[in-house]
């Protein structure tokens, strides 16, 4: 009898451990973490004054072990080395199948010392809002009787053209001085390197959510090139930068 109910238990565990990884934000991610390790500033790359941003690609397996770590980008090779160690020990709550997500960390040199920081300890960071500790309920202390609210349609956002400035490349060419642009491009690491326009910096537009506010505060305007992305991609960039306070978005199409 045990030999028998060990067969689908077995038969579960191997359908679980080949479902796909469900993609959700770094926001609800870190969240839900139970377990969390910020990475060490390795000494050589403060000695030798490397900072800047790293970001990785994570996927949690349905236990809520870390599965994989890939390092996106990294001031150097020490910081990744570091981040990926760092990653690998964050658990997560067991879930139906595994969970996907970029994670970001900032890399800092101040008065020779190096800081980690997460992306809601930086100035104009997100708020990451810490997941609730489990109440605990006995028979002298029994939970509460919830009364279920009507339920309301959900709020939806509607990303047009029309809500969006556009601006074309001779009025992009005339923009000089105080007046000139932060040209944003909104691709993935590998279209940035296959091509992009002069002076452009690269924000891939699944990371702006966490890091608009942080990089992007005070720069206006900003230009999403939107020569060589999908449409939709840089309809969610114009609505994130707005959304982050930053009014001045203009979008660049063919």
């Amino acid at each position: 009898m045990s030999i028998a109910l060990a067969a689908p238990a077995l038969a579960l565990a191997a359908v679980t451990a080949q479902a796909p990884a469900a993609t959700t934000s770094e926001i609800s991610l870190r969240r839900i973490a139970v377990a969390s390790v910020a990475p060490e500033y390795p000494a050589s790359s403060v000695k030798a004054g490397v900072s800047g941003i790293a970001v990785a690609d994570l996927v949690a397996a349905a236990t809520g072990i870390v599965q994989s770590v890939e390092v996106l980008e990294a001031p150097d090779q020490a910081i990744a080395d570091a981040m990926r160690a760092a990653l690998n020990q964050w658990r997560f709550p067991a879930a139906p199948f595994p969970m996907q997500a970029k994670m970001t960390f900032y890399f800092r040199i101040e008065q020779g010392k190096g800081r980690v920081l997460n992306p809601q300890d930086m100035p104009g960071g997100p708020v990451f809002q810490p997941r609730p500790a489990a109440p605990t309920y006995t028979p002298e202390n029994p939970p509460p009787v919830v009364k279920l609210p009507s339920l309301q349609p959900a709020k939806t956002i509607e990303l047009r053209d029309e809500n969006t400035t556009a601006i074309t490349f001779e009025e992009l060419q005339k923009l000089t001085g105080a007046s000139r642009p932060t040209i944003l491009d909104v691709g993935d690491r590998a279209s940035f390197k296959r091509g992009h326009l002069d002076g452009a910096i690269n924000i891939p537009y699944d990371e702006l959510l966490v890091r608009a506010g942080i990089e992007l505060r005070g720069r206006h305007p900003i230009v999403i090139d939107c020569t060589q992305e999908q449409n939709f991609h840089c309809l969610v960039a114009d609505h994130v930068l707005k959304d982050a306070g930053i009014k001045d978005v203009r979008i660049l199409r063919r």
